[in-house]
């Protein structure tokens, strides 16, 4: 699985585990809702989920929650804070099942002399600067109804189909919008009265 995550991209196997060797790679295995990053620490390593499914959460000073990410198999975590040497303010990942991850020290990532795994990895930062990119422009929206149309069509011409399931359950949903989640059920009820689109819990049809 590793041999086909976006970070080892035109890397072989051989060299894949001298790298991980260099980088003192290591795996801790994780209980569902157990916290894998904890808001205010310091990371000087980034994750890779071998196993089971995290969420990047965002927990401000007086406890309202916004959900940044649902994190999946194979998925890479916690680079920017390591690459930017920051501490970590509000940020928090926690495991949504049962998981398990490998760390990599970041410091002795960016000693590497493969040029290639170094590529990689500015590819994969330049990717999700443009997902927050998208992220900001549909939380930009005023109302409710503009911000979930925003999301909703972003997704629909992501996956170029009008039919598709999000990785959210409602109150996620809400969270990663940044609303009220009984106010976000009755605009979504609209909506569908207003033929614009059809949904079934987290399966939605843009009509």
């Amino acid at each position: 699985m590793i041999e086909n995550n976006e970070l080892f991209y035109k890397i072989s196997l051989e060299d894949i585990k001298i790298i991980l060797d260099k980088c003192h790679a290591k795996t801790l295995k994780f209980k569902k809702d157990e916290v894998v990053i904890t808001p205010g620490s310091f990371l000087n390593e980034f994750g890779i989920i071998l196993s089971g499914n995290l969420m990047g959460l965002y927990d401000d000073y007086w406890g309202n929650r916004t959900i940044l990410t649902i994190l999946k198999e194979n998925d890479m975590f916690g680079e920017a804070f390591a690459l930017s040497r920051q501490l970590n303010v509000g940020v928090s990942v926690v495991s949504v099942s049962d998981s398990e991850v490998l760390f990599i020290d970041y410091d002795k990532f960016i000693n590497l002399e493969n040029k290639q795994i170094i590529k990689n990895m500015l590819k994969i930062l330049s990717e999700k600067n443009v997902f927050l990119t998208s992220k900001i422009e549909c939380l930009s929206k005023r109302s409710i109804r503009s911000k979930l149309l925003s999301y909703l069509s972003d997704f629909a011409l992501k996956k170029n189909t009008n039919e598709f399931k999000i990785p959210f359950n409602r109150q996620e949903l809400a969270d990663f919008l940044g609303v009220d989640r009984s106010a976000l059920s009755s605009e979504l009820s609209k909506l569908q009265k207003e033929k614009i689109l059809k949904f079934n819990k987290n399966e939605f049809k843009l009509l």
